[in-house]
Parts: structure tokens; sequence; C-alpha cells
């Protein structure tokens, strides 16, 4: 089943010619998030970037976690 789902996160980051250079996905840190919602949160921020919808710039995610400084 997980296979399925991202043979379908594939086919669609990569439809209509597209070419997927780099791309990641950061849960948070929700116990309850199922895989379907994170995909389809996924999708609906994908497609709005390609529609050229608001999308932050220069805002990379933030865990929340503490910094760790080794």
């Amino acid at each position: 089943m997980a296979e399925n789902r991202v043979e379908q996160l594939h086919s669609f980051l990569n439809e209509e010619g597209r070419e997927l250079i780099n791309i990641k996905f950061f849960p948070g840190r929700d116990p309850k998030l199922t895989d379907e919602q994170l995909a389809h949160e996924g999708k609906k921020a994908i497609r709005r970037a390609f529609a050229g919808g608001p999308v932050p710039v220069d805002a990379p995610p933030h865990s929340g976690r503490d910094k760790i400084i080794w």
C-alpha cells in the first residue's frame, strides 16, 4: 500500500513533462497524522506552487525542536 502512495505521488510530481529535482516533506510532531493526510496536504501545496499561488520564499520549515550543537 505504501508503494502505491509513493508511485501516485511520483506520478503527480512528474506529470505534464515536469522533472522532480528536490522535494522534502516535514510531517511535524502530530502522532495522529496519517500518510493520506500528509500526501493530501503536500499535493495542495504543490498545486498552489504550480499555479503561482502564495508560496513562502526563503522560509524553510522548522521542526520546533531545540537546536543540538555537537
